[in-house]
């Protein structure tokens, strides 16, 4: 069974949500900050692919977002105005700026958005698309991943329980022999890194849990709802009756009364 961090996260907020994406291949929303994220990345993985660092302008990052955006298939489907595209558009274009600004733009990456993919026990497949690979003059490997989000206000409790820059570099690390000196996250909205060594032990321990986690999604049969706040933003919600009965009377009660 092939197993991303996607499917983990959303199984771990909701084991209903997971069966309505990957059981019954129900397709999430066509939302805007979808468009805006994949644009992003898309202009990002086009920039690093430019051979001549010297063309790697302002100016092509921002022309790389616009023709990503324009040749999306959903993006009709995602603004409801005019208006409402440009203000997500004039966002993914700041935070483009903003990393062009403070990043370094002349990195030569050994890979881009690249699919790895390694099998360990019980059949189970870990696959994940790593945004990025550079490498250090020593050969040593940093991995990198876009966040088209603001960092989290405590990142050092954030990265305590975040188990995706593990599993980035679980992957990379079974297919590639080099040592692996930093897994990072950069979080465009506010250009802010976070960033874990990953020792031999930190990897071991994720791997631990992932495998444990998967094997608990393999095992599940009745995926139960786990109705709460994720309800509101969930792409199920609307055909989902436990996040209906949820959600609703907590709204009724913060309503005001005439009286």
């Amino acid at each position: 069974m092939w197993i991303s961090y996607s499917q983990l996260k959303l199984f771990e907020q909701c084991p209903k949500a997971y069966k309505y994406r990957y059981i019954e291949k129900a397709p999430p929303k066509i939302k805007p900050i979808l468009i805006m994220a994949n644009s992003v990345h898309a202009a990002l993985k086009d920039f690093f692919l430019i051979p001549d660092t010297a063309q790697r302008t302002k100016q092509a990052l921002e022309e790389l977002l616009r023709k990503a955006w324009r040749i999306n298939p959903d993006r009709k489907k995602a603004f409801t105005t005019t208006q409402e595209e440009k203000t997500w558009g004039e966002k993914a274009l700041s935070m483009l700026g903003n990393f062009y600004n403070k990043q370094d733009i002349k990195a030569n990456p050994l890979a881009v958005e690249e699919l790895y993919k390694a099998q360990f026990d019980s059949g189970i497949i870990l696959c994940g698309k790593v945004d990025r690979i550079d490498t250090d003059q020593d050969g040593s490997l940093k991995i990198i991943d876009y966040k088209t989000g603001k960092s989290p206000k405590d990142g050092d409790k954030f990265l305590t329980s975040d188990y995706q820059l593990g599993m980035y570099g679980i992957l990379v690390r079974k297919k590639m022999f080099a040592k692996i000196e930093k897994i990072m996250y950069i979080f465009l909205e506010d250009n802010t890194e976070l960033s874990v060594t990953p020792t031999v032990e930190y990897l071991d321990g994720i791997l631990e849990k992932i495998l444990e986690m998967a094997k608990t999604v393999t095992r599940e049969k009745v995926y139960p709802p786990n109705p709460g706040s994720f309800c509101r933003i969930c792409d199920y919600f609307e055909q989902c009756d436990s996040a209906l009965k949820a959600v609703i009377p907590a709204v009724a009660q913060q309503e005001e009364v005439p009286f």
